[in-house]
């Protein structure tokens, strides 16, 4: 069975034990000290507190007494403000000690669903703030259940790793991972605060196609300005000498715990002149980065490469986006809706596209436009995906993955393609490494010391080179 995730809002659930905690720490001088202190409620309203936590928790308690019965609000006053043990308080009330026990339950258990409902519109607010930084929402996704523990169990660790990657072809889901990941309620408690910024120059639209974005290619000076006004202000950043910046980011992340996210770091280049410069930002920060290029080569980034989603997940993607647009095509066998997946490969980007297209054409003149590259929409999303990347290859590269069509579906060593390329084993293995870099080819590694690691291609990479690399190789 297919595994889906739903962007909806998680479960935010303040316990009656954290409750207690809270309660128990109130006359010990130790309220900076509960889980609760460090809540998004809580945080949200430092600054009428001068980011005092033991101040505003104190005042939170307060407020929330007051919509408690007289008995109960005495009995938590008694037993915990002010240290009196239970006997004494059942006989300064006047009421047995199984009443004052009631009562003080009764409390706690009010007092969690209270603080409950407080703490999901907290984090209602902050994730709206964090997808507005990322021009995002995950909406639902497919066959990403176990990338997402691995990748939140990675970013709730105390310490190592610092600095985590997410790589994969364009329109495989980094992105949505990504914020999949970060707006689970436990990763924003984790963090104090929590920074997006984005390295894309171009973003993909359902309704306009490729949109331009005019935000220039990401450099470490402008990543430090980003920073800055996220954290600060753009006023108060702005008042920051340029000189003096990037020691003043050093130092912010250093100080508190910051989760940093680089998305779409597009080029190659991107990656050389960001990337050594990052490491140092981490501890306590940490940085999660995606990326189209492979992040493994760096040896300091913690990798999660993205793999085409299996069929059944496809499917499930695919019947969930054409439900959503209440589309007749949403009633078809999986027979007919699984040929899409022999064209699209399970990348949730295509596959979406195959949606959108479901709109106005049958299901024969979506498959015919994205095996030939005739739609419109079409063209740009392989020109969208691919041409960057083409762009970027040399010679041997070009060559090597326009004939990885020829290799098996499972893949081929790598004396099969020296053998089909007719190339030099050197240089088949530098076209090998540069396209795996750019996420264009899958490699398996080697599971033994004599197995050789296996080289294959991704469908829509396939479907890709088969029409519009034809009409490329002839532009200067």
């Amino acid at each position: 069975m297919s595994d889906s995730t739903n962007g909806s809002t998680p479960l935010v659930v303040i316990s009656e034990k954290q409750v207690l905690d809270v309660l128990e720490a109130w006359n010990k001088g130790s309220l900076a000290k509960t889980a609760f202190a460090r809540s998004l409620h809580i945080r949200q309203n430092l600054t009428r507190f001068n980011q005092d936590a033991a101040a505003a928790l104190r005042e939170q308690i307060n407020d929330s007494l007051q919509r408690l019965s007289e008995e109960q609000r005495r009995a938590v006053t008694q037993l915990f403000q002010k240290g009196i043990v239970v006997h004494k308080v059942a006989q300064a009330m006047q009421i047995s000690e199984s009443t004052v026990y009631r009562n003080r339950n009764t409390a706690i258990r009010s007092l969690a669903q209270e603080w409950t409902r407080i703490e999901e519109a907290a984090y209602r607010r902050y994730r709206s703030q964090i997808e507005e930084r990322a021009q995002a929402d995950i909406g639902h996704l497919f066959g990403v259940a176990h990338n997402l523990k691995l990748l939140r169990d990675a970013l709730l660790a105390p310490s190592e790793p610092w600095v985590v990657g997410i790589d994969g072809i364009g329109g495989i889901g980094k992105t949505s991972l990504a914020l999949a990941a970060i707006l689970d309620h436990d990763i924003l408690v984790r963090f104090d605060h929590i920074l997006w910024v984005s390295a894309r120059q171009s973003e993909w639209h359902s309704i306009r196609g490729i949109v331009d974005n005019a935000r220039p290619a990401l450099t470490y000076e402008t990543l430090v300005s980003r920073i800055l006004e996220q954290l600060l202000g753009p006023q108060a950043a702005a008042s920051i000498a340029p000189r003096e910046q990037a020691e003043q980011v050093r130092f912010l992340l250093h100080e508190k715990p910051i989760l940093l996210v680089v998305d779409n770091l597009e080029t190659a280049a991107d990656q050389q002149a960001l990337l050594p410069n990052l490491v140092t930002l981490a501890c306590p920060t940490k940085i999660l980065l995606t990326s189209r290029h492979s992040l493994r080569e760096t040896g300091a980034v913690y990798t999660f490469s993205l793999d085409e989603l299996p069929p059944s997940d496809a499917l499930d993607l695919l019947r969930y986006e054409l439900q959503n647009r209440n589309l007749p095509a949403a009633a078809a066998p999986d027979a007919e809706l699984a040929q899409t997946y022999e064209v699209t490969g399970g990348n949730p980007l295509a596959t979406k596209l195959v949606a959108g297209q479901l709109s106005t054409f049958p299901l024969e003149r979506v498959l015919a436009d994205l095996r030939q590259a005739r739609g419109e929409k079409t063209d740009n999303l392989y020109r969208f995906i691919y041409r960057q990347a083409w762009e970027q290859l040399n010679e041997d590269a070009r060559n090597v993955l326009t004939l990885m069509p020829l290799i098996a579906e499972e893949g081929g060593g790598l004396p099969q393609i020296e053998a089909v390329s007719q190339l030099p084993v050197a240089r088949v293995t530098d076209a090998l490494q540069q396209l795996v870099r750019f996420s264009l080819v899958n490699v398996r590694i080697a599971s033994g010391p004599r197995a050789g690691n296996r080289y294959n291609i991704h469908r829509l990479t396939e479907s890709f080179l088969l029409e519009e690399v034809v009409a490329w190789q002839k532009d200067p």
